[in-house]
């Protein structure tokens, strides 16, 4: 009840029940939070008037509030209610077949409450529509469409809807009760947040993951809405929540446009009415906010403005005032992801901006067809979407300037030739964005074929062949100056070629303008089984990526391969041992069960090396050397699932792999440093290629956001490519390995100083 003190203010009207004021406007009695409740009839009508500031509110106007008071919420992503306060939590009030919880939320139209369903005995949220004494017509209609549309859709990533009904006048309905908080809530508590550690994108990369997979499943719902005519309208964090399982799920409708076929013509009719502007100005298509017809591109266009704010942590576009926001997005092109955050990476961008193309029919053809490029991005396949380019930029920044434009073709043939110029231009980007999408996939498919065949041994793939993948101008091959380097991989060589295209174009220009002519630069790709260092010293290829380890004893053999720069970053491995074996030190392991992976990786050489300096050799140890002919990630999960099984003692792994499996019984004896890898020159070759390259890759090297040219990070993360000079130090070290792992071998030293030091030889 209302206090004495309030109760002498001239004029002052307040709620019986509840004591809060009653908004200027309605009659001396309840409020409407109270009516809802049950607790007194319908209020009966009354002259409108904004329940926030008390202004006069015309009859059509949404949310029961007058215009400036609606221009002030307009860009509120989570507007407030203006109940009083003291209303905002009606536990165990009665309402019809339910009763009322906690108040779960509230916008501009609705208000939500968590509820027990009495017959059923669920739990619920129960919607209701704000202050339904002095709605509008609009709200009503608008909330009856919300209702319409979500008892449309039955789709596990869609809040469902159980109920619709009325309770002396109120109308309602009933949804899933979400157990979580909207995407809105986690961001702001930094959940999505792309960061790394250590300089190491492997953290960016996993969340990048995290955020696709939410995006893309968000990305099917919305694909089953727009099946059954649906369209949301207002795509934006605060109406994806994520429940307890951190699944998506779409909610609020509230904005919904229904789309029905008639059956006398195939045109569409929509039960809302066109000129409006729905949505919220920062999530908002430019159609929405220029008030034209929306489809279901405006809600791709959505998603991809979720997406743009889970990547960089801001929306794409966020003026002022309302009318700059919405002058924004009518206007000026987004700042590319990468911009904002380096570690975003390209094909996801990529991905991002075309869902935020200004023309809704440059955007992706459907929720699903984002969907789709989403997964294979998550499963390092080709994205089908590709970056705009350079003619269509100039063609869309025309259109957003057309003044600038007018006057600059004034100054040349004239208005009307620089029209017809601007349509032809428009009209060849879009052609030769259909030839460039062809060319792409036919390519992608022939090199795929080319490796997919068993009798492949090396699949070479040219400057030309890269300048595609990378949607790029090629150099012409008559002129340049042709360079390969070789690399030697286990994954999918096209995935790799793909990631790394746009580097390569970069040490093109670098050494053309270092060598004063054009060169060309073509990748051979490897399979693993392959030696790296046997097509550099056939002369096979000018450059070869290779471990320290392989590069030195191939420079034994021929003295004149050079080491041109060291691949920046420590590799790590792990001597391990099985917890029951009871092994604590390096002396334990004499005549214990154990196992190295293949002989002449970094990793084996590495723990031959610290058994050696520990004072063991091979006749101390029963150890077996597991000779498959694949990396040291698939030895590694080969070996540490013998250890679990009990069918060895101790054995080498990655650290990364002997972290994933260490809960199942599993100890750390040792960590083992080891060898880096090197892109080394062929012998004979020109020492300005040599250097012109060196040069290349250190700057480049200086990118964190480039790829890696070694290939050593497993599908499951990536680090940044950095180039760095090689180090005599590190050689050193490198060669004493390599003398400390033939000791335990109980062979002679492969580096001996001395005039001995020639005749020398791997045995």
């Amino acid at each position: 009840m209302a206090n004495n003190d309030q109760s002498k203010m001239p004029g002052a009207a307040f709620c019986a029940e509840c004591g809060g004021a009653l908004a200027p406007g309605l009659p001396r009695g309840l409020c409407s939070t109270c009516a809802l409740n049950g607790l007194l009839e319908t209020a009966s009508a009354v002259t409108l008037t904004c329940p926030k500031c008390g202004a006069p509110v015309p009859h059509d106007s949404p949310a029961g509030q007058c215009p400036g008071c609606l221009l002030g919420m307009a860009d509120d992503p989570e507007p407030q209610a203006c109940f009083d306060d003291r209303m905002r939590q009606p536990r165990n009030r009665q309402f019809g077949d339910y009763i009322l919880g906690r108040q779960l939320g509230s916008g501009g139209m609705g208000i939500v409450y968590e509820a027990q369903q009495i017959s059923l005995n669920r739990k619920v949220a129960l919607k209701f529509i704000r202050d339904s004494q002095v709605a509008s017509p609009l709200m009503l209609r608008r909330f009856t469409i919300e209702a319409e549309a979500t008892a449309r859709l039955h789709h596990p990533h869609i809040v469902g809807i159980h109920e619709i009904g009325e309770v002396d006048g109120q109308p309602y309905f009933s949804m899933d009760l979400v157990e979580g908080d909207s995407l809105r809530v986690l961001l702001a508590r930094g959940m999505f947040t792309v960061w790394t550690e250590d300089g190491s994108k492997s953290n960016g990369r996993s969340r990048q993951v995290t955020i696709a997979r939410l995006m893309a499943k968000a990305a099917r719902a919305l694909h089953h809405a727009h099946q059954r005519g649906v369209l949301h309208r207002d795509l934006k964090p605060a109406n994806i929540l994520i429940d307890a399982a951190g699944e998506p799920r779409l909610s609020d409708f509230g904005l919904a446009k229904i789309l029905r076929l008639t059956t006398e013509t195939d045109t569409r009719q929509s039960l809302t009415g066109t000129g409006d502007i729905a949505g919220t100005p920062s999530y908002m298509s430019p159609e929405q906010a220029s008030s034209s017809e929306t489809t279901g591109a405006s809600d791709v266009y959505g998603l991809g403005a979720v997406l743009y704010e889970l990547l960089t942590g801001k929306p794409p576009f966020r003026g002022n005032t309302v009318l700059e926001t919405l002058q924004h997005v009518q206007e000026s092109p987004p700042k590319a992801p990468r911009s904002i955050n380096p570690l975003v990476e390209r094909d996801l961008e990529t991905i991002c901006l075309k869902c935020l193309e200004k023309d809704p029919l440059r955007r992706f053809a459907s929720a699903e067809a984002l969907a789709e490029d989403l997964e294979n991005w998550i499963d390092h396949k080709p994205i089908n979407a590709r970056p705009v380019g350079r003619i269509v930029r100039a063609a869309q920044w025309t259109q957003r300037n057309r003044t600038g434009t007018a006057l600059i073709a004034a100054l040349v043939l004239g208005l009307s030739t620089a029209i017809v110029l601007l349509a032809v231009a428009k009209h060849q980007a879009k052609k030769r964005d259909e030839v460039t999408v062809r060319l792409f996939r036919s390519k992608v498919d022939a090199l795929n074929d080319r490796w997919n065949d068993t009798n492949t041994a090396s699949l070479p793939i040219s400057s030309e062949d890269l300048a595609v993948l990378a949607n790029r101008d090629p150099i012409d091959p008559a002129t340049a100056k042709p360079i390969s380097i070789g690399v030697t991989i286990r994954g999918d060589a096209i995935n790799f070629a793909q990631r790394h295209a746009n580097q390569f174009g970069e040490l093109e220009s670098i050494m053309t303008r270092s060598m004063r002519e054009p060169v060309q630069l073509n990748l051979a790709i490897s399979k693993w089984r392959n030696p790296d260092s046997e097509r550099l010293e056939q002369g096979m290829v000018d450059f070869s990526v290779m471990e320290a380890t392989s590069f030195l004893e191939a420079q034994r053999r021929q003295p004149g391969l050079t080491a041109v720069a060291r691949i920046d970053g420590t590799q790590t491995g792990a001597l391990v041992v099985s917890s029951r074996s009871q092994i604590t030190n390096a002396a334990a392991l004499r005549g214990r069960e154990g196992l190295f992976g293949s002989q002449k990786t970094p990793l084996t050489i590495a723990a031959k090396a610290w058994l050696a300096q520990s004072g063991l050799t091979a006749d101390d140890v029963h150890w077996g050397v597991l000779e498959e002919e694949f990396a040291s990630e698939n030895n590694s999960r080969e070996i540490l699932a013998m250890l679990i099984s009990g069918d060895a003692d101790a054995g080498v792994a990655t650290l990364r792999r002997f972290h994933l499996a260490e809960h199942r019984g599993l100890q750390l004896l040792t960590k083992l440093t080891l060898s880096p890898r090197l892109v080394a020159a062929r012998s004979g070759l020109d020492t300005n290629v040599i250097k012109a390259l060196q040069k290349a890759l250190l700057q480049v090297g200086d990118n964190k956001a480039n790829g890696n040219l070694s290939d050593e990070n497993s599908w499951e993360e990536e680090t940044g490519f950095r180039a760095v000079p090689i180090d005599a130090s590190e050689m050193e070290a490198t060669r004493e390995l390599l003398r400390q792992a033939a000791r335990f071998d109980g062979k002679p030293d492969p580096f001996p100083a001395g005039p001995e030091a020639t005749k020398a030889g791997p045995k």
